[in-house]
């Protein structure tokens, strides 16, 4: 059994991984973290989303940090 997976145009997905890679050099972002900002914006152009939408995106991914220690996960005490 084979499935068809849908790729996006190769000159639009090298324009928008060339973007993420200068954008993830300029912030100096770890190996780890330029891997998942490539996997959004495949995803999301595999999704149909435009080239600049998914390097938006993409590039955003970059930002994120993780949750700092001690934020609240779920209600307080003055939830009670």
């Amino acid at each position: 059994m084979c499935a068809v997976i849908f790729i996006p145009d190769p000159a639009r997905l090298k324009a928008g991984r060339e973007a993420v890679r200068q954008r993830a050099a300029r912030m100096q972002a770890t190996p780890e973290k330029l891997r998942q900002a490539l996997g959004v914006l495949f995803r999301e152009m595999r999704s149909g989303r435009s080239t600049a939408a998914a390097v938006a995106l993409a590039n955003s991914s970059l930002l994120q940090r993780p949750a700092m220690a001690g934020s609240r996960t779920s209600p307080g005490p003055e939830a009670a």
